[in-house]
């Protein structure tokens, strides 16, 4: 059976295609692919923030307070990702993930 090469070029061409509509119009291309990409890590972080360190809710009255926990949600962020980093990058540490994963699900 012979390929056929042309139809092959058309079915890949079609491959991965999708459409962002954005309103800044001063972006390159290749910026909001980039954008659109790091998306991924934010929701990352924001499911983190809310499930592993319980923070669904502020519960605060004042704007000096709200501006308070987020920074203190923002470097426990930043201590996580590091954390997760390194226990990802760690030979000796690897089995801790698959382990911790087990264990939150």
């Amino acid at each position: 059976m012979k390929r056929n090469q042309k139809n092959i070029d058309a079915q890949i061409q079609r491959f991965g295609t999708y459409i962002l509509i954005t309103n800044e119009v001063n972006l390159s291309k290749e910026k909001i692919l980039d954008l659109y990409k790091k998306k991924e890590y934010v929701e990352k972080f924001f499911d983190t923030m809310k499930n592993d360190m319980d923070r669904n809710r502020l519960h605060v009255q004042s704007a000096e307070r709200t501006e308070g926990s987020i920074f203190i949600i923002f470097l426990s962020l930043i201590i996580t990702s590091y954390m997760d980093k390194i226990l990802r990058t760690s030979k000796e540490l690897k089995n801790y993930i698959h382990l911790r994963k087990s264990f939150s699900t």
